[in-house]
């Protein structure tokens, strides 16, 4: 059975890792281990009105998210990503919430789909 998430598209993560559990260990290791770091560097960027580094760093991050094909997050980080390179730090700090509780929510799923006996097999 699957494990029950709500954030991530367990079948889509599943083909993205190609059913290698190691591999999937070692991006959710890389994840769980620097994504509040990465978080910060991007409200850093974003307190300092650094359009070079946010645009850098949310970009950096995006490619962290877009590997567990959590949607959602994914997609607010792209319109952050966008909005460095010359809309509204207002409005990217605005979205930087969601997408912080989007990634706390990625973060206990990827922990949920680790517990998971075999988490690269469908079914």
């Amino acid at each position: 059975m699957n494990p029950p998430t709500k954030i991530i598209d367990y079948e889509a993560m599943v083909k993205q890792f190609a059913g290698d559990r190691d591999l999937f260990e070692r991006f959710a290791s890389k994840f769980l281990n620097s994504f509040e770091i990465q978080l910060a560097k991007i409200e850093q960027a974003l307190n300092d009105n650094n359009r070079d580094q946010l645009k850098t760093q949310v970009h950096i991050y995006k490619n962290a998210v877009c590997n567990f094909h959590a949607n959602d997050v994914y997609k607010k980080i792209c319109e952050m990503e966008k909005l460095a390179v010359g809309g509204s730090l207002d409005t990217a700090k605005k979205i930087m919430l969601e997408v912080r509780s989007g990634s706390k929510a990625v973060a206990d799923e990827i922990k949920l789909i680790q517990k998971s006996p075999d988490p690269m097999k469908m079914g």
